[in-house]
Protein backbone atom coordinates (compact mmCIF):
# COMPACT_ATOMS: atom_id res chain seq x y z
CA UNK A 1 0.00 0.00 0.00
CA UNK A 2 1.29 3.54 -1.12
CA UNK A 3 2.01 5.86 1.91
CA UNK A 4 -0.35 8.44 0.56
CA UNK A 5 -3.07 5.76 1.09
CA UNK A 6 -1.71 4.72 4.01
CA UNK A 7 -1.43 8.35 5.37
CA UNK A 8 -5.57 9.15 3.82
CA UNK A 9 -6.54 5.99 6.00
CA UNK A 10 -4.79 6.81 9.11
CA UNK A 11 -5.98 10.14 9.62
CA UNK A 12 -9.73 8.41 8.15
CA UNK A 13 -9.40 5.97 11.08
CA UNK A 14 -8.74 8.56 13.27
CA UNK A 15 -11.54 10.56 12.56
CA UNK A 16 -13.94 7.95 12.22
CA UNK A 17 -12.83 6.34 15.78
CA UNK A 18 -13.19 10.01 17.14
CA UNK A 19 -16.81 9.75 15.94
CA UNK A 20 -17.92 6.42 17.19
CA UNK A 21 -15.52 7.22 20.25
CA UNK A 22 -17.85 8.75 22.01
CA UNK A 23 -20.43 5.71 22.26
CA UNK A 24 -19.16 3.90 24.85
CA UNK A 25 -17.66 4.77 28.05
CA UNK A 26 -13.99 6.08 27.59
CA UNK A 27 -14.84 9.28 25.64
CA UNK A 28 -11.70 10.98 25.88
CA UNK A 29 -10.37 8.35 23.00
CA UNK A 30 -12.23 9.84 20.93
CA UNK A 31 -12.22 13.41 21.49
CA UNK A 32 -7.86 12.75 21.50
CA UNK A 33 -8.12 11.80 18.46
CA UNK A 34 -10.46 14.79 17.32
CA UNK A 35 -8.45 17.16 18.82
CA UNK A 36 -5.29 15.45 17.39
CA UNK A 37 -6.75 16.11 13.72
CA UNK A 38 -8.19 19.74 14.50
CA UNK A 39 -5.26 20.88 16.21
CA UNK A 40 -2.90 19.98 12.99
CA UNK A 41 -5.34 21.16 10.70
CA UNK A 42 -5.74 24.49 12.46
CA UNK A 43 -1.71 24.59 12.30
CA UNK A 44 -1.72 24.07 8.79
CA UNK A 45 -3.89 27.22 8.61
CA UNK A 46 -1.97 29.20 10.42
CA UNK A 47 0.69 28.33 7.97
CA UNK A 48 -1.17 30.27 4.92
CA UNK A 49 -2.02 32.78 7.08
CA UNK A 50 1.49 33.83 8.46
CA UNK A 51 3.59 32.28 5.73
CA UNK A 52 3.55 33.75 2.17
CA UNK A 53 5.22 30.92 0.45
CA UNK A 54 3.04 27.87 2.15
CA UNK A 55 1.95 26.99 -1.21
CA UNK A 56 5.43 26.37 -2.37
CA UNK A 57 6.17 24.64 0.76
CA UNK A 58 8.92 27.02 2.00
CA UNK A 59 9.14 26.75 6.13
CA UNK A 60 8.83 29.59 7.83
CA UNK A 61 9.30 29.63 11.77
CA UNK A 62 6.12 28.61 13.15
CA UNK A 63 4.52 31.24 15.86
CA UNK A 64 4.11 30.66 19.36
CA UNK A 65 0.10 29.33 18.66
CA UNK A 66 1.49 27.35 16.09
CA UNK A 67 3.57 25.95 18.28
CA UNK A 68 0.54 25.32 20.88
CA UNK A 69 -1.44 23.98 18.40
CA UNK A 70 1.42 21.14 17.74
CA UNK A 71 2.10 20.39 21.58
CA UNK A 72 -1.79 20.21 21.92
CA UNK A 73 -2.23 17.80 18.51
CA UNK A 74 0.73 16.01 19.72
CA UNK A 75 -0.11 15.07 23.20
CA UNK A 76 -3.82 14.00 21.95
CA UNK A 77 -2.40 11.66 19.26
CA UNK A 78 -0.25 9.96 21.77
CA UNK A 79 -2.82 9.41 23.37
CA UNK A 80 -4.98 7.88 20.81
CA UNK A 81 -1.79 5.81 20.00
CA UNK A 82 -1.46 4.19 23.55
CA UNK A 83 -5.13 3.32 23.87
CA UNK A 84 -4.77 2.12 20.54
CA UNK A 85 -2.26 -0.16 20.82
CA UNK A 86 -2.86 -1.22 24.16
CA UNK A 87 -6.15 -2.31 23.19
CA UNK A 88 -8.31 -0.66 24.84
CA UNK A 89 -10.12 0.75 22.28
CA UNK A 90 -13.27 -2.10 21.62
CA UNK A 91 -12.90 -4.75 19.30
CA UNK A 92 -16.34 -3.93 17.60
CA UNK A 93 -15.37 -0.41 17.76
CA UNK A 94 -12.39 -1.16 15.91
CA UNK A 95 -14.17 -3.37 13.44
CA UNK A 96 -16.39 -0.34 12.44
CA UNK A 97 -13.71 2.37 11.45
CA UNK A 98 -12.04 0.48 9.02
CA UNK A 99 -8.45 -0.04 10.50
CA UNK A 100 -6.79 -2.50 8.60
CA UNK A 101 -3.70 0.48 7.80
CA UNK A 102 -3.49 1.44 11.15
CA UNK A 103 -2.43 -2.17 11.94
CA UNK A 104 -0.55 -1.94 9.01
CA UNK A 105 1.41 0.74 10.93
CA UNK A 106 1.38 -0.56 14.66
CA UNK A 107 4.47 -1.79 15.06
CA UNK A 108 5.60 1.91 13.56
CA UNK A 109 6.87 4.63 16.10
CA UNK A 110 4.32 6.89 16.91
CA UNK A 111 6.28 9.62 16.09
CA UNK A 112 6.21 8.84 12.48
CA UNK A 113 1.90 8.04 12.51
CA UNK A 114 1.75 11.36 14.03
CA UNK A 115 3.96 12.83 11.36
CA UNK A 116 1.87 11.13 8.74
CA UNK A 117 -1.38 12.66 10.64
CA UNK A 118 0.27 15.71 10.82
CA UNK A 119 1.01 15.93 6.95
CA UNK A 120 -2.18 14.94 6.05
CA UNK A 121 -4.27 17.46 8.55
CA UNK A 122 -2.04 20.34 6.79
CA UNK A 123 -2.56 19.20 3.15
CA UNK A 124 -5.96 19.04 3.80
CA UNK A 125 -6.38 22.84 5.60
CA UNK A 126 -4.23 24.29 2.84
CA UNK A 127 -5.98 22.28 0.14
CA UNK A 128 -9.14 23.71 1.38
CA UNK A 129 -8.03 26.78 1.21
CA UNK A 130 -6.28 26.49 -2.31
CA UNK A 131 -9.62 25.03 -3.67
CA UNK A 132 -11.86 28.03 -2.51
CA UNK A 133 -9.15 30.12 -3.65
CA UNK A 134 -9.52 28.60 -7.23
CA UNK A 135 -13.51 28.62 -7.06
CA UNK A 136 -13.05 32.85 -6.15
CA UNK A 137 -10.74 32.83 -9.34
CA UNK A 138 -8.27 34.32 -7.22
CA UNK A 139 -4.72 31.84 -7.51
CA UNK A 140 -2.00 33.47 -6.34
CA UNK A 141 -3.66 36.24 -4.30
CA UNK A 142 -1.76 36.15 -1.23
CA UNK A 143 -4.18 38.55 0.21
CA UNK A 144 -6.90 36.34 -0.94
CA UNK A 145 -5.64 33.16 0.80
CA UNK A 146 -4.90 34.63 3.66
CA UNK A 147 -8.49 36.15 3.96
CA UNK A 148 -9.86 32.57 3.35
CA UNK A 149 -7.59 30.53 6.00
CA UNK A 150 -8.43 33.27 8.63
CA UNK A 151 -12.27 32.58 7.99
CA UNK A 152 -11.44 28.97 8.30
CA UNK A 153 -9.19 29.53 11.69
CA UNK A 154 -11.86 31.38 13.28
CA UNK A 155 -14.98 29.12 11.91
CA UNK A 156 -13.66 26.12 12.83
CA UNK A 157 -12.60 27.61 16.34
CA UNK A 158 -8.89 27.00 16.37
CA UNK A 159 -7.89 29.43 19.06
CA UNK A 160 -10.07 27.11 20.92
CA UNK A 161 -8.86 23.34 20.10
CA UNK A 162 -7.09 22.19 23.37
Amino acid sequence: MSMRKITIAVAATILNLSMIGMSYSQPRIGQDSVTAFEAFACWGLLDVINNPEAFSFKPAAPTAEQERLYSVGYTAALRFLRNFKQGTIPEDQVAIAVISPMKQLRNQSDQFIIGRVFESAVSGSRRAVFVEQQKAQQLGNVAVQKQIAMRRFQHNKCAQVK
